[in-house]
């Protein structure tokens, strides 16, 4: 479930994997996601709510979070803060509410890279050890390698099964 007004890229990974897209109605006050409407959106295929924070105004995550958890609480909720880097909600940082948050960077957000670049988070603590392999298609670099190559990659374990990660690494310069 994704935000009616939202950037392309909220829905094209999941629709380039077969998701099927339900859009939730915006609040007219705030132009984020309704959670009145996000409550009738809901459906037992439900996997995954992704709330926009457009503009650094953060959405109503404390009423979204209620809603989706007490419907399913396997429900994913990625936060995209792309747009609201550094915003606050209700003393908490945008982007550590949901069960991930994701920050992409670009020339015409908050913060920029030279190139692509992105931060995600997580509250899943089991799913924290894993994310530094997320960067290049699930590279074990602590990992003893195979005889004869410089690193191992390998499926990861995911909510619904092993995935391998995409190729999401920077350059040195862009981490700085």
């Amino acid at each position: 479930i994704v935000p009616a007004i939202t950037f392309i890229a909220t829905m094209a990974y999941p629709i380039s994997v077969g998701a099927k897209i339900v859009i939730c109605d915006v609040a007219p006050n705030t132009i984020n996601m309704d959670p009145e409407d996000l409550k009738k959106k809901l459906s037992p295929k439900t996997k995954m709510v992704v709330p926009v924070h457009i503009g650094g105004y953060p959405c109503n995550m404390e009423e979204i979070m209620k809603v989706t958890k007490e419907y399913n609480k396997d429900i994913v909720v990625l936060e995209d803060a792309a747009h609201a880097f550094g915003a606050i909600y209700k003393g908490k940082r945008i982007g550590t509410i949901g069960d991930f948050g994701s920050f992409s960077f670009h020339e015409v957000k908050n913060v920029t890279s030279f190139g692509e670049g992105g931060i995600v988070c997580t509250n899943v603590k089991e799913m924290r050890p894993l994310m530094p392999r997320c960067r290049f298609f699930g590279s074990d670099f602590g990992a003893k390698p195979i005889d004869n190559w410089f690193y191992n990659v390998d499926a990861m374990p995911g909510k619904y099964g092993p995935f391998v990660a995409l190729n999401s690494s920077t350059t040195e310069i862009q981490a700085i």
